[in-house]
């Protein structure tokens, strides 16, 4: 992922509320910044792996299947 699409994706998600800035260490001179989930993003993050677990154990599922085998 290049910076473009990083901070192109962190201001996404600070836009849509799923994500905000928080203080972090000075250690980096001010440049690094540190971003916490809010409670949506929470909520979303949540349903999404849900929905990425469904769909690995549909694959899984899949794979232990016998080939069909065409005549």
């Amino acid at each position: 992922m290049g910076p473009a699409t990083l901070y192109t994706t962190v201001q996404r998600l600070l836009d849509l509320d799923l994500i905000v800035e928080v203080p972090g260490d000075d250690e980096a001179g001010g440049r690094r910044r540190t971003y916490r989930l809010t409670g949506g993003g929470r909520v979303l993050l949540d349903a999404e792996l849900k929905r990425v677990e469904a769909l690995l154990r549909k694959a899984r599922a899949m794979r232990s299947m016998p080939a069909e085998v065409k005549p």
